[in-house]
């Protein structure tokens, strides 16, 4: 069960960076395409680390464009998600993601063959249940946010991405798969400096900004993660570690109420949420 304390890891390091995701967007104004680049740059490094110490070795032309296609999928699932921050806060985002595990049910029946037993069924309609409670707003603009559509597109690229992450991992070593994901990561972020004029003058503001330490703490968290998330996959049941994230919003909950001594929306609300994944996961485990 030791991928289960990978999976596990995953999202509580998450958790801190999507704290700083908010400042990030909605205090020091850092745009989401900046933010995005940054993540990118960051998520090179497991690649340079194995390329140099590690036993990388050559996976074939198929399997090589599966990593990349999951790195470029896994950087770009991060402009809806930045965007969805101006909207609501970290923890309801977060939840409204908790369809991702929906999805890669979806997907992995279809493509894997994988199948769940009626427990597990019930689980995705909780985690479904769960984020239209998460992505729900009271008062004078009652109904879905306008995160809950960006968090849906987050959804189905995390979904994908997840998908393809799997297939590498069965085709190849979990050093040459990390590897390959990684590159894609770096791969996407350098055309956007090099190819894209926005993208280069939103990299410059990074580099000549005040809020780069900040914005290295929380890419070196999401690298940790990355690699985390990526060791239980390649150990771990497909469905059960992306399920396991689930717990994200709830780390994120407790740490909003340590460090703020409040919560973007009623706590009851996001604690029902939470709740109804908890309740999820159980069932997706029995």
């Amino acid at each position: 069960m030791i991928w289960l304390f990978f999976a596990l890891l995953a999202p509580a390091l998450w958790a801190v960076t999507n704290i700083i995701d908010d400042r990030l967007v909605n205090k020091q104004h850092s745009t989401p395409l900046t933010l995005m680049i940054i993540t990118g740059l960051f998520g090179g490094i497991p690649c340079m680390a194995i390329l140099l110490f590690g036993h990388a070795q050559w996976p074939g032309w198929l399997t090589l464009a599966l990593g990349l296609a999951s790195g470029i999928i896994g950087l770009l699932v991060y402009l809806p998600y930045f965007y969805a921050l101006k909207f609501s806060g970290p923890a309801s985002d977060v939840l409204m993601w908790n369809l991702t595990p929906v999805l890669v049910t979806a997907f992995a029946l279809i493509f894997l063959g994988d199948r769940l037993s009626i427990g597990q069924y019930m689980a995705v309609v909780l985690l479904i249940i769960s984020s239209i409670v998460a992505g729900y707003t009271k008062g004078a603009h009652r109904g879905l946010s306008k995160a809950w559509h960006l968090m849906v597109l987050a959804a189905t690229m995390s979904a994908v991405e997840i998908l393809l992450q799997k297939m590498v991992f069965e085709r190849t070593g979990f050093q040459t798969g990390l590897a390959i994901c990684s590159f894609g990561l770096l791969l996407t972020a350098l055309c956007f400096v090099v190819f894209s004029t926005h993208g280069r003058r939103a990299f410059q503001a990074h580099m000549s900004g005040s809020v780069w330490k900040l914005m290295t703490l929380n890419e070196l968290l999401d690298v940790g993660a990355q690699v985390s998330r990526s060791f239980a996959i390649s150990i771990g049941p497909l469905i059960l570690v992306k399920t396991a994230e689930g717990t994200q919003s709830i780390f994120i909950i407790l740490l909003e109420l340590l460090l703020f001594k409040k919560t973007e929306k009623d706590p009851r609300q996001l604690f029902f949420a939470a709740i109804l994944v908890i309740v999820g996961l159980v069932l997706i485990e029995s």
